[in-house]
């Protein structure tokens, strides 16, 4: 097959359509002389990358994924060499690979990007900042309403969230996705539907967004989305003594409460109003934290969750209010501080 191929290299482009749908073959012999030929077919001419990516969409989900599998595998092998013949073949590359991601599973998703990532171009700053953006739209489209109960869409959300989180530290920029986080997973027809897990996800990732987010038009958005969040997540405070405090998920609120802070000094309206007020109260946070504490957590952790409600309970009107400086700097408290804490709440 491969010498039939040098023969006829200026029909590379129909012999590489046509040997994508070989890839349906079901012995591993014939498989693997299609894939050596794809290889000869490429090397003749690396423009037939689009073909092979237009025909496997177009096939059966084997000839998807096996055609998938020599792009994310065995192309390895000559990458180097085709870059080598052809300066523009990575962007083309690139630009195929990005165009299947919008309507890839998770599985196939998480593949796609690491074949973009082994791409020399995207060592380059500015082609990094183009892939996020190409990443974060492949979730869902603009006008496309997030189904909280699709499991591909959400978990193609964590992937994408979990691989930027790396690229933040280059400094790239976090508006794109946490735009889509505020647009697509934090109005309430959405949230409210996403099992408990999901919603804890969504929480961290958007805590990991927001500290690192200059942009003010973003952040606007979210603060009063955040805020029904928080007022979900918070129930008021008993207003008799002896009624039972509500369950509260402290992982949740302290995400939230985290993210309130963050904000706060850029959009301080999000701590006003009778509802944010009447759920900061010092005693009912500290009641309801400390009995947590002792129900489920060893000593240590009792110390170390403690340390977080100092800044929960005790800095939260205060510090928000008056406009963040550095939450983390508050939370580096001593051990005797801790300690103290600690035996007063107890």
């Amino acid at each position: 097959m491969p010498n039939v191929v040098k023969e006829f290299d200026k029909f590379a482009v129909r012999i590489a359509d046509a040997l994508v749908q070989l890839l349906e073959n079901e012995t591993v012999q014939e498989i693997a002389a299609v894939k050596k030929a794809l290889e000869q077919v490429l090397r003749l001419d690396p423009e037939t990358i689009p073909a092979i990516f237009n025909q496997s969409l177009k096939g059966s989900p084997e000839v998807r994924q096996r055609t998938i599998n020599f792009l994310s595998n065995d192309l390895n092998r000559i990458k180097m060499e085709l870059s080598q013949r052809n300066s523009d073949w990575e962007s083309k590359f690139s630009d195929e690979v990005k165009k299947a991601l919008h309507d890839a599973n998770a599985t196939d998703y998480e593949m796609f990007i690491k074949m973009l990532l082994s791409l020399k171009m995207y060592e380059k700053k500015e082609n990094l900042k183009a892939l996020s953006e190409s990443m974060v739209d492949a979730i869902a489209k603009e006008n496309e309403q997030l189904d909280p109960s699709n499991e591909s869409s959400f978990q193609k959300f964590m992937l994408c969230g979990k691989t930027l989180i790396q690229f933040f530290e280059k400094g790239i920029s976090t508006t794109p996705i946490l735009a889509f986080l505020v647009k697509k997973m934090l109005p309430q027809n959405i949230y409210c539907n996403l099992q408990a897990k999901q919603q804890k996800s969504v929480l961290r990732y958007l805590v990991e967004f927001i500290i690192r987010s200059p942009n003010e038009t973003t952040l606007k958005e979210a603060a009063p989305l955040i805020k029904d969040i928080f007022v979900k997540e918070v129930p008021e405070p008993p207003s008799d003594n002896n009624e039972e405090d509500p369950k509260l998920d402290l992982n949740k609120v302290e995400n939230i409460v985290y993210a309130i802070y963050t904000i706060a000094s850029k959009v301080p309206a999000i701590t006003e109003g009778q509802e944010m007020n009447s759920r900061f109260v010092i005693n009912y946070l500290c009641s309801y934290t400390s009995r947590y504490i002792n129900g489920y957590y060893n000593n240590f952790v009792r110390k170390f969750r403690l340390r977080h409600l100092y800044t929960f309970a005790m800095k939260c009107q205060t510090r928000v209010k008056l406009g963040l400086k550095d939450l983390q700097k508050t939370q580096n408290k001593d051990q005797q501080t801790i300690e103290v804490i600690y035996v007063n709440l107890l």
